[in-house]
């Protein structure tokens, strides 16, 4: 007998399923429709009876989106979690969850990917891949406002300030001396937001106020990147 405590979970999968095709390869997944459309709006919205074509024929097709990142989307969506890897190549996969979580306004699911990326960096030997491609494609991808940005600019002035060289006879610590600044240039140059948000980031700090690591998590509040509605609670 099921406990009235817990929720059935053949109520909650429903009998009817749809398909979802995702990437340039068309990637097929076959989900139970109740669940997709119970768990997210834009699901919910397509998949109406008759609203669109989506809920006419129960097929999406989501071209621009990554499958390796849908699928986690999926483990995420039958399992409330996502699972851990240790691996740094699966970084690249949690970055595109969360733009994808964040396009389609799934706070929990975001705030659990970058909880992931935060735990995943925490280790020794993998680093945030915040190389030139990676970075516009987050920019591009994301609002001004994400805490995946936010997120991004802190490691990136964590990972590119010099903490130890010093000014000559001025007796502090320089950030950045003309050989950082010029290499940088390359890296910033073609990103506006990106170059103004990095040095925006950078003036807060001082040999008194030095940029934190934000992959330590002992150094962050729990909830200092994640984004909430009013009301919301949080998965942790």
């Amino acid at each position: 007998m099921t406990s009235s405590k817990f929720p059935n979970l053949g109520t909650a999968l429903g009998d009817e399923v749809v398909t979802v095709t995702v990437g340039k390869e068309k990637r097929k997944f076959v989900l139970h429709k109740q669940l997709l459309c119970d768990s997210v709006q834009y699901f919910r919205s397509a998949f109406s009876a008759g609203a669109f074509k989506e809920g006419q024929e129960s097929i999406m097709d989501i071209p621009e989106d990554e499958p390796e990142a849908f699928e986690l989307f999926v483990n995420w969506l039958y399992r409330a979690s996502l699972p851990t890897s240790s691996r740094s190549g699966d970084l690249h996969w949690l970055l595109s969850l969360y733009i994808f979580a964040e396009k389609l306004c799934m706070n929990e699911l975001a705030n659990k990917t970058i909880d992931a990326i935060q735990a995943m960096t925490s280790h020794p030997e993998i680093y945030l891949p915040l190389n030139m491609e990676v970075t516009k494609k987050i920019w591009r991808n994301t609002s001004p406002t994400s805490p995946l940005r936010t997120f991004c600019i802190h490691a990136l002035v964590f990972e590119l300030c010099n903490f130890e060289q010093l000014h000559e006879g001025l007796g502090r610590q320089s950030f950045m001396d003309n050989y950082d600044l010029i290499a940088s240039w390359s890296y910033f140059k073609d990103n506006c937001d990106l170059y103004a948000s990095f040095f925006i980031q950078l003036q807060k700090h001082s040999i008194n106020d030095l940029p934190c690591d934000p992959s330590d998590l002992s150094l962050w509040t729990k909830c200092y990147f994640h984004r909430h509605s009013k009301g919301e609670i949080c998965h942790n």
